[in-house]
């Protein structure tokens, strides 16, 4: 019998789970960036769109608009090239959206790009804008409050999952950009357990350790952890202590991660499992990591990854190789040795990441790199001292003292530099401690190590590279 597809939206859902390496309970991983067009959004997308089509909403010359971090832009452009619509999307002006920007004017998509010190509000306030000038033609998807985001999920991951797992679920780990993915799911699996009489697995919400909101923390734009942390309430998602209603489901736990965490987590599993995920699977397969050491054997954690790694190459997560490639392949002025292209084989013996003895150089250069910052830090905020572990906007520090740690940093280099720190991302160490700083200079790859994981040289220091934004 034939089995093809008449649309490219065909092909949307039923994405495979995949068993990842763990000492502990079974971890399993929903690849949700197989859908065609590259993350978990295309479900959603997908959703809205067939809704407003059923209303007669849409119709022939027709705009999508909407705002997004990057990937439901993605997928409603490439949902609108396969319907015949058009597609507008707004999106914060940060240097870490390059490849999701060129994939929506790929599709044929306009972007239209908000300030980063606005955050959501800012796009959102934009997308609004946009969908108002283009008048009757315009159709705004409204991914954050849109009830078919959510139902998404309901009807589709959900029971894919259970069927999946032949119903045995003891907990799921997934982020929230704007909630829908975990509305849908912990709805779909709270109803299904019920009428099979089982317990109903435990759901566990990321946030980036730098936009605690929904636990009742605190938002900093560009905490760098792409895709979740939008810092706005949620429509499908309760804040900690507040009671569930409707699609505004109440899970039954937040955790929070690191920037530096999800990146060391997102570059472990490519190189162990072979999956390449983004800086918000990172931060989900790190918690869900926790859970399953906490559950213990014969437990079974479901783990969401939204997103694939290969649309972050200009991302903290994998600028490295990104600029690696660029050099080599003769996109800069970096001539061809064949020694030093042998040299590269002594790789194939390199550990894994994240996995470093007390004596390795690599830490013995971040712990280095500590006492310079902390030393730095302490200057600025007048200080005698200051712990690496501790968060220096605890022990004072503001916008002014970060710009002038930047200042400092990018003054300080001699022969080598570090494109790959992100003032943006340097600014969300920042708001956390000298030691999260560290990692995020020095544990970007583990070639991105400025010395390639050995000591530091007499003399050395950093200097970061700007990039606009």
């Amino acid at each position: 019998m034939e089995d093809i597809a008449s649309s490219i939206t065909d092909l949307i859902g039923r994405t495979p789970l995949l068993r990842l390496h763990s000492s502990s309970a079974e971890l399993l991983a929903k690849l949700e960036f197989l859908n065609p067009g590259g993350s978990v959004k295309d479900r959603a997308a997908l959703a809205i769109v067939e809704d407003a089509e059923r209303r007669n909403l849409l119709r022939k010359g027709s705009v999508l608009v909407d705002a997004t971090s990057g990937n439901t832009g993605v997928a409603l452009a490439m949902v609108a090239a396969s319907k015949g619509y058009g597609c507008v999307v707004a999106m914060p002006r940060v240097c870490t959206n390059v490849e999701r920007y060129a994939l929506i004017k790929a599709y044929g998509g306009v972007v239209l790009l908000s300030e980063p010190n606005e955050g959501a509000e800012g796009m959102l306030r934009l997308a609004k804008k946009a969908a108002e000038a283009l008048g009757e033609r315009a159709y705004y998807t409204a991914q954050f409050s849109n009830p078919c985001n959510a139902d998404a999920h309901l009807h589709g991951t959900g029971p894919e999952l259970w069927r999946q797992c032949n119903g045995k679920i003891d907990a799921v780990v997934l982020g929230a950009g704007t909630g829908g993915t975990a509305s849908g799911i912990t709805r779909a699996l709270r109803a299904l357990a019920s009428e099979n009489s089982v317990e109903p697995p435990k759901i566990v919400v990321v946030e980036p350790e730098l936009s605690r909101t929904l636990s009742g923390g605190v938002h900093h734009n560009g905490h760098g952890v792409t895709g979740i942390g939008a810092g706005v309430p949620l429509a499908f998602v309760c804040n900690k202590g507040e009671e569930g209603e409707a699609q505004r489901v109440q899970v039954d736990e937040f955790r929070s991660c690191s920037l530096a965490d999800a990146l060391d987590e997102a570059r472990a599993v490519s190189m162990r499992d072979g999956v390449l995920a983004g800086p918000s699977s990172g931060a989900a397969l790190r918690v869900a990591r926790d859970v399953a050491s906490e559950l213990g054997e014969g437990k079974r954690v479901v783990v969401i990854l939204p997103s694939a790694g290969e649309r972050y190459l200009t991302h903290p997560l994998f600028d490295a190789h990104r600029r690696s490639a660029e050099a080599e392949l003769g996109l800069t002025e970096v001539g061809v040795d064949d020694g030093r292209e042998l040299r590269k084989l002594q790789d194939l013996s390199r550990p894994e990441p994240s996995v470093h003895s007390s004596n390795d150089p690599v830490v013995e250069t971040r712990q280095a790199l500590e006492n310079e910052l902390a030393r730095m830090a302490a200057e600025l905020l007048n200080c005698e001292t200051i712990p690496v572990e501790a968060r220096l906007e605890d022990l004072g520090a503001t916008s002014l003292t970060a710009a002038r740690l930047l200042g400092k940093l990018a003054l300080a280099g001699r022969d080598s530099e570090m494109p790959g720190a992100k003032v943006a991302l340097l600014k969300v160490a920042l708001l956390g401690s000298v030691r999260d700083l560290a990692r995020v200079l020095l544990r970007l790859d583990s070639d991105d190590a400025p010395f390639g994981g050995g000591r530091a040289p007499p003399g050395y220091a950093v200097r970061v590279a700007y990039c606009g934004g």
